[in-house]
């Protein structure tokens, strides 16, 4: 309609203009404006409120604040309404120095802001994590009278929690309390979800609880922060009571399912994984490519290749599309167990189909070669993954480098570690790490002690990897003073010694025949509640054995067995060498016997050791029936099995004079 059909006045152009914004005709409201403006009518604050209610009816808020400074500018005051809804505007934006300032202005043109106002504020102001602003007009608007409401209060909380400051959020809790005002829902939320991202596991299930005793249900959002957060401190009675609670209260989903199905398959739940895949189909909750994942997860982990497969194989038949990260854990998990041709056909799979490998992909076949000592094919793929785009990391780095490490080659090792430098990939502690141990395996401690001193200036921080590494290698050279010193160091980092860092330090004793010393180590173990497991045993065991203590030993053993741990093949193995090393044969025999019991099968050392005690005690009989049983266990000799029945020696000392040998 022409504007010159229209009545004298601005009334029926604002009408007019209020028309169009109802039926969310943006364009027409616009263009009348742009005619109004044109023609030289006089604008009011009803025009300048109905075009800044459009901008956000049409969700552009930032288009307001022009319309606004438009009609101001043209002589129009505006009125407490226009001063909200550009305020309510430039928020949503948000834009809080903005809204501070027409706040100001609001104020100086004698309007007193409504709490919708100074809420509205206040809530851009910690969107934009400018808490001090957002206090700052709590307590104005609390001295202009107007009351401190649950939405400011919880808004504050968010404040606090967005700038890590929990404390504040829970004063403010206890403030609004003492005032007798209830959280809420949303409370309750923010409070939780900051918790959860700050690790306080147990005060975050603490609010889920008090949530439950002033009879708010928590949704499924809350339930699954909560569970996420007592799962990463592995607090499984209270997740698997929150995830029943959840399943009863008919709020469980897929995500749910899918949390807790990730974390029984990477701590190698496997029965457990399959229980819950078996709940989620018998509630109807259909699995997604996720769930696929995290099971595949679970069989791959423990080595079950074929179920892996065969789950793989239904994914296709149930409709669902593998992703690049169904066949990286099907890849990882191949590599893992050696199967290496499985692997890298999975991987020319995933090109057929139009899938590209990612950069775990990539990382999970570097690291498998490498993990298996392939070490020349790790670099010759390396080369070739790097023209099809794939460009190493500091994952792809520590494989090799850890590889070489291992296998001694540590010239080898330095120069990739010099090469991360020059490209600029970033050194971590895992890479500095399997430099340490490498050097200390290689008895190169003085580099090792160069390298970690170089972590230490880069503002990495040892791990109890690291201080193990370290603590081996000295005790390796027989320095126990530097070994223990590590030791001490460690406390006062805050890390606490594990059980491999006093094996370490007993096996060290041990071969230097100082079993008092490594005694006191047991009873230090002891005192600070570090559980002794199947490796320290073993350790106190063969040096008590070696030093002729077959009492002590045999007490040990039976403490070893009433503590639940078992004897393992390296066990039984350092008994039969420290019996055999003493003369004690038919000791050493019944440990021969009770790896049997225990379904263990000897390996070819044993059966060695115990044919060379024989053959040296002079009895041949016995040791080649030894050798006979060995065989019929489907175990082949070795050299050194051959060195024994043929030229009657172990080492290099033979066991008999040739006048003397069996015809």
């Amino acid at each position: 309609m022409p504007l010159c059909r229209l009545p004298n006045g601005i009334r029926a152009r604002n009408d007019l203009l209020a028309a169009f914004v109802r039926v969310n005709s943006f364009g027409s409201a616009r263009d009348l404006y742009r005619e109004m403006v044109a023609l030289g009518m006089e604008l009011d604050c009803c025009t300048c409120d109905i075009m800044m209610h459009a901008c956000l009816k049409e969700g552009k808020p930032e288009e307001a604040d022009a319309y606004f400074s438009d009609v101001i500018g043209r002589g129009v005051k505006a009125d407490a309404l226009a001063y909200t809804k550009i305020i309510q505007a430039v928020c949503k934006e948000p834009h809080a120095k903005r809204a501070c300032e027409i706040l100001s202005e609001m104020k100086m043109a004698g309007f007193g802001p409504s709490e919708f106002v100074y809420i509205t504020v206040i809530g851009a102001c910690v969107k934009e994590g400018n808490l001090v602003d957002a206090l700052r007009l709590k307590d104005e608007m609390l001295r202009h009278g107007l009351p401190l409401s649950l939405v400011v209060a919880t808004t504050l909380m968010k404040g606090y929690c967005l700038k890590g400051d929990l404390d504040g959020a829970f004063a403010l809790v206890s403030t609004i309390s003492e005032m007798g005002i209830k959280p809420n829902n949303v409370t309750y939320a923010i409070l939780i979800e900051a918790c959860c991202k700050h690790a306080k596991d147990e005060r975050a299930y603490d609010l889920y609880c008090q949530m439950k005793k002033m009879g708010m249900v928590p949704n499924v959002f809350i339930t699954n922060s909560v569970m996420l957060a007592l799962l990463e401190n592995g607090k499984w009675a209270k997740v698997l009571n929150l995830f029943d609670e959840a399943v009863s209260a008919g709020i469980a989903n897929v995500f749910t399912y899918n949390d807790l199905l990730y974390w029984f398959s990477r701590s190698g739940k496997l029965q457990e994984a399959c229980a819950l895949w078996a709940k989620m189909e018998e509630r109807g909750v259909e699995p997604t490519v996720v769930s696929y994942n995290n099971l595949l997860l679970a069989h791959c982990k423990l080595g079950d290749l074929d179920a892996a497969l065969n789950l793989f194989s239904k994914m296709s038949e149930k409709g669902i599309k593998p992703v690049v990260q169904t066949y990286t854990i099907l890849i990882d998990g191949y590599m893992k167990n050696e199967c290496f041709d499985q692997a890298f056909d999975l991987r020319n799979k995933m090109q057929e189909v139009g899938i590209a490998c990612n950069e775990h992909t990539y990382n999970a076949l570097i690291s498998g070669l490498c993990k298996a000592g392939k070490m020349l094919e790790a670099y010759n793929w390396l080369h070739k993954f790097k023209l099809e785009g794939f460009t190493p990391c500091t994952r792809t780095y520590n494989s090799l480098i850890d590889g070489f490490s291992k296998r001694a080659m540590m010239n080898v090792a330095a120069s990739f570690f010099q090469k991360m430098h020059k490209e600029g990939i970033p050194a971590n502690v895992i890479t500095y790490t399997c430099l340490i141990d490498g050097y200390c395996r290689s008895n190169c401690t003085d580099l090792a002690l160069k390298l970690w001193t170089d972590m230490r200036s880069k503002g990495h921080l040892g791990d109890i990897t690291a201080y193990n590494a370290l603590i081996t290698g000295f005790c390796r050279e027989g320095n126990f003073d530097v070994a223990l010193s590590f030791l001490d160091e460690m406390a006062n980092v805050g890390l606490t010694p594990t059980a491999v860092i006093y094996n370490s330090l007993m096996s060290g004793y041990k071969n230097m025949k100082n079993m008092d010393a490594a005694f006191n180590l047991y009873k230090k173990m002891k005192e600070e509640g570090i559980a002794l497991d199947t490796p320290t045993y073993t350790t106190l065991i063969d040096g008590l054995i070696k030093a002729g203590n077959l009492i002590a030993a045999s007490d040990l053993y039976t403490e070893m067995i009433a503590s639940g741990n078992r004897p393992d093949v390296i066990t039984y193995t350092a008994m039969t060498s420290s019996l055999c090393g003493k003369g004690y044969l038919e000791n050493a025999h019944s440990v021969l016997r009770q790896m049997d019991e225990a379904g263990l099968c000897p390996n070819v050392l044993v059966y060695n050791m115990l044919i060379a005690g024989y053959f040296r005690e002079g009895n041949f009989q016995e040791g080649y029936r030894l050798h006979d049983e060995m065989l019929d266990k489907g175990l082949k000799p070795d050299d050194t099995t051959y060195d024994i029945l043929v030229s009657l020696k172990f080492g290099d000392k033979p066991f008999v004079k040739a006048s003397c040998m069996p015809t």
